[in-house]
C-alpha cells in the first residue's frame, strides 16, 4: 500500500545520515535530492520529521538521526 512504500522510501532517505552528527536544512535537502528525483525534497524532509526518522532544532536550523 502507499503508506509503506512511503515508509520503505523514508527509511531509505534516513539511513544516509550519519549518527551524531547535525546538519543544516541545506545538507538535510541535498541529501534528499541525491536520493530521490522527486522535486519537493521540503515534503519529505518535514515527512522525515513528522514520521521521526529524524529530528530537528525548533528554527529548523539543524537536524539530526
Amino acid at each position: 500500500n502507499k503508506l509503506s512504500l512511503r515508509m520503505n522510501a523514508l527509511t531509505k532517505i534516513a539511513e544516509s545520515f550519519e549518527k551524531n552528527i547535525k546538519y543544516t536544512e541545506k545538507e538535510v535537502n541535498k541529501i534528499i535530492r541525491d536520493q530521490i528525483s522527486f522535486a519537493d525534497y521540503a515534503l519529505i524532509r518535514r515527512e522525515l520529521y513528522d514520521y521521526k526518522f529524524i529530528n530537528r532544532t525548533k528554527d529548523g536550523s539543524e537536524y539530526w538521526i
